[in-house]
């Protein structure tokens, strides 16, 4: 199950603007400032490709991002649909990123089902 993944985070974490992975502080200031993680962070996502591993997962998978999400953009999530062979896809209507009020309710819906379509099934 992935909800609203993090498959950006190489790019909004500026992996990019790094020349190697011994240029990378100590310390390095996420999303404005208001989060902080060391170094290790960004070096171990350095040379992961999250659509190479998410291709090769063969099992089953629940994806749910939500339409209004302005922190991961929903395009990479589509993307990731295009590589999963047995995905569903519930967009989540009016869900940013992390889901509150009716998003929150509609997700847990979409999550129960599941489960339950699963557990009938296996």
């Amino acid at each position: 199950m992935l909800m609203y993944p993090a498959l950006s985070a190489k790019e909004d974490h500026r992996v990019n603007s790094y020349q190697s992975p011994d240029d990378v502080p100590a310390d390095v200031s996420l999303f404005g400032g208001w989060m902080h993680v060391g170094k290790k962070y960004i070096t171990d996502i350095w040379n992961v490709d999250f659509y190479e591993l998410l291709s090769a997962y063969k099992g089953k998978v629940l994806l749910l991002h939500g339409d209004r999400d302005a922190t991961v953009p929903l395009s990479y999530s589509e993307k990731a649909l295009d590589l999963l062979d047995d995905c569903e896809f519930p967009m989540i209507k009016d869900g940013g990123h992390e889901f509150f009020g009716q998003p929150f309710e509609d997700a847990v819906s979409y999550i129960l089902a599941y489960l339950k379509a699963q557990l009938n099934n296996g």
